[in-house]
């Protein structure tokens, strides 16, 4: 039995048929998900450097990275609830 299924995949009779449910939407989750961690680093470093205009006494750039990440990592929570559904 064995020996006849190595044959078979030898000769190339085997074919393996695979049907992927859902990778496009984690991939894009995912995707959101890294440049949110991304902005978060980026904004936190902007904020350590001190430069430039500042917003509530912190770097203006780092603000609003912050701010941004904060939408996104928003939308990606609700995005999740409602795909949960």
């Amino acid at each position: 039995r064995l020996n006849s299924t190595l044959d078979k995949i030898e000769k190339g009779d085997i074919e393996v048929n695979l049907n992927h449910t859902g990778l496009d939407d984690l991939k894009n989750q995912l995707s959101v998900s890294l440049i949110v961690s991304a902005l978060i680093i980026g904004s936190s470093l902007a904020i350590v450097a001190d430069k430039g205009p500042r917003i509530f006494d912190i770097s203006a750039i780092g603000f609003i990275g912050f701010v941004f990440s904060a939408i996104l990592g928003i939308y990606i929570v609700l995005r999740y609830m409602i795909n949960k559904n």
